[in-house]
This record gives C-alpha cells, structure tokens and sequence, in this order.
C-alpha cells in the first residue's frame, strides 16, 4: 500500500503566513497601573517592541517566499524547439532601404 502525500505541512505554512498578515503572535498584553497616563513612554516602548518582532518575522517571510519563488523558477525553455532569431532592426533597415533605391 502506498502513502498518500501529507499536505498538513503546506497547510501549516499557509496558515503560518495567514496568522502573521492578520497580526504580530505572542504578544503579552501591557498592563497599564492605575492613574497612568494613556501612550506613556512605558506604553509607547511595549507597543514599539511588538511592532519591531512583527516585523522582523514578516522579514523573515518575506524571505522564505522569495527563495520559494527562486526555487520555482526554473522554467527553462525547450531545447528541442528552433525559435526564430531576431534581427537587429537597424540592420534590417539598411537593408530594405538598399533594396528600394
């Protein structure tokens, strides 16, 4: 009997990616302390954190969806098939004009 292929891995990927475009994972919710003012510095440097670790792993992402793009570009063309050679238009100007005169 053979194994069927598993696409749980692609599936986790996908979702991986979807969970990071709907917002940064893991974050520990700021606990403002009674009468702080709202966006204080404390505040401000929790959210910036959180947007710095967002972004760096979108980053890395990024750079797995490009090197995934790279490894599926490899689309070579068919040595079999004789495509026609493109002539230099300046050339082929010439030429026709030395035909007419």
């Amino acid at each position: 009997m053979r194994a069927m292929p598993n696409d749980e891995d692609s599936d986790a990927e996908a979702s991986s990616s979807a969970s990071l475009l709907a917002g940064p994972r893991n974050v520990k919710p700021y606990i403002a302390r009674r009468g702080e003012q709202y966006m204080n510095k404390e505040q401000l440097e929790h959210f910036a954190r959180i947007l710095q670790n967002w972004k760096r792993d979108l980053m890395v992402e990024v750079d797995r969806t490009v090197l995934h793009m790279k490894d599926e570009a490899a689309n070579f063309p068919d040595p079999t098939i004789e495509r026609p050679r493109r002539r230099n238009s300046a050339s082929s100007c010439a030429r026709a004009t030395a035909s007419a005169s």
